[in-house]
């Protein structure tokens, strides 16, 4: 953006102390990636300072539905949502570990998470779970869900399984990311976490009614609907990351749902399509 403006002859501008702080956000963010997780300047970046702003990918995505009717209330909704969950993490005994932090200071993961919990809210409230318990939950397990991906040794050097894509990944990538589900939450009970409804939706946050999906092949009736909400809303933002040209179009919404025909139940499906493309 400030590129633009210099190639405009634009060299002097004011902006608003909000916009300001986006901004120094951002570059804090950008900065943190370049340098790595490892790095003196990236671990003194605060968690929540990476968690509260939604940059590059995020803003994309919040345009993208916007301009699909997601009203101005309802973002904020979601942006309340996110920074809920965001308190919530910081009080579990994962938030300080290694992992964690490296998993939240990874760029693709960081973006990821944040619109994957943000979309988890849309949709929630269109299928109206509204129960304290279970917002928290979806939330948590939104954010989370992948975390066991970023652990893995490989995953640094893949550029394959940090874009999720399967056609591309060897076989010893394929395996990773078959079995992240059940590495993520196992790395979460590791670390002293043990909510049972959270931890079920990360496992199967992958799982499809038809069974195609895995680690374990379930199908209906062995997959909640709270499940389907994480594991819709994964799909759907991992759809927008690899599919930009189609974002900055306004399409990507009506060509996902193609895709979704008989792996999610018909309740879903018509949530998501009244959710983020108005219509059922």
């Amino acid at each position: 953006r400030l590129d633009a403006f210099l190639q405009k002859g634009i060299s002097h501008f004011h902006m608003r102390k909000s916009i300001q702080e986006d901004y120094l956000a951002y570059c804090d963010r950008f900065a943190a990636s370049l340098v790595g997780a490892k790095g003196e300047r990236a671990s003194k970046i605060p968690l929540k300072l990476k968690i509260a702003q939604t940059a590059n990918h995020g803003d994309q995505v919040i345009k993208f539905i916007k301009s699909n009717g997601v009203t101005d209330s309802s973002i904020e909704y979601a942006k309340g949502f996110l920074d809920n969950t965001r308190m919530l993490i910081s009080a579990l005994p994962i938030e300080n570990s290694e992992t964690f932090r490296g998993f939240v200071l990874d760029i693709l993961n960081y973006e990821h998470a944040v619109v994957a919990t943000m979309l988890v809210a849309l949709l929630a409230k269109t299928l109206k779970i509204d129960a304290d318990r279970n917002t928290k939950a979806l939330g948590l397990a939104a954010f989370l869900h992948d975390i066991g991906l970023y652990s893995s040794g490989l995953y640094a050097s893949s550029s394959a399984l940090q874009m999720e894509d399967l056609l591309l990944m060897n076989e010893e990538e394929k395996h990773v990311f078959r079995s992240h589900p059940l590495t993520s939450a196992e790395l979460l009970r590791n670390a002293g976490f043990a909510d049972p409804l959270v931890l079920q939706m990360i496992e199967q946050h992958h799982e499809r009614i038809d069974r195609s999906g895995f680690p374990k092949e379930i199908g209906l009736g062995q997959i909640t609907e709270m499940t389907e909400t994480v594991a819709l809303c994964d799909e759907f933002s991992s759809f927008l990351r690899s599919n930009p040209e189609l974002v900055s179009k306004g399409t990507a919404s009506a060509l996902l749902v193609d895709k979704l025909e008989g792996r999610y139940t018909k309740k879903l499906i018509e949530a998501f399509m009244t959710t983020f493309i108005g219509k059922t």
